[in-house]
């Protein structure tokens, strides 16, 4: 199962679009260029605002697990 969404950076305070895919233990998060916002996940952009390094790869492109 997938699903859109987004996380806010909040260093730069800019949404940052991304594809959510739901595996057994964790979510697999990609980065998206468009489309409508979709879901807001709170627990993963405070996640990844404390791991600014898995936020960067995001953005570059990589696909992150949280």
């Amino acid at each position: 199962m997938q699903t859109t969404g987004y996380i806010e950076d909040r260093s730069t305070g800019k949404k940052v679009l991304i594809l959510v895919r739901q595996s057994k233990y964790w979510r697999v998060l990609k980065h998206r260029k468009t489309g409508k916002n979709g879901n807001h996940f709170t627990d993963e952009e405070d996640y990844l605002n404390i791991e600014r390094d898995k936020l960067e790869r995001l953005k570059a492109g990589e696909t992150v697990k949280c």
